[in-house]
């Protein structure tokens, strides 16, 4: 019993730091690496609210072009109507796991939106993690 127990605190161990990598996001040059994204302009009111009071995980709403575009470019019937914006280095310090529609600000006054974190307002809602 004693045996198998150390097994598992030593396979545990093992796996913690493989855990703790998955709840951020796949981060590369500080563009999103997990697969496909689409790329949105900011209205200069967005990048002005951005630029002065940012804080990690704000929402964000959408323009009607935006949700237009995201909705053409990612086929979805119900594009979100906001996102919540964050800078890439700053996802790699905070659990992102069970998150959705995040926008992730770039240089050049855009955003850039992982595809597969894409989902209705509905979805995102019922996705949130209550702290």
């Amino acid at each position: 019993m004693i045996k198998i127990s150390k097994f598992v605190l030593v396979v545990l161990l093992l796996l913690l730091p493989m855990i703790a990598l998955a709840d951020s996001l796949n981060i590369k040059n500080g563009r999103y690496s997990g697969g496909p994204v689409i790329v949105i302009k900011l209205t200069e009111k967005q990048k002005e609210r951005i630029d002065k009071k940012y804080k990690p995980y704000n929402k964000m709403k959408l323009t009607k072009s935006q949700q237009t575009e995201i909705a053409s470019k990612a086929k979805m019937k119900e594009p979100p109507t906001q996102v919540i914006v964050v800078r890439p280095e700053d996802t790699q310090v905070d659990c992102t796991c069970g998150i959705a529609n995040i926008g992730l600000i770039l240089k050049g006054g855009v955003i850039e939106l992982p595809v597969s974190y894409l989902a209705t307002d509905k979805e995102a809602k019922e996705m949130e993690i209550v702290d």
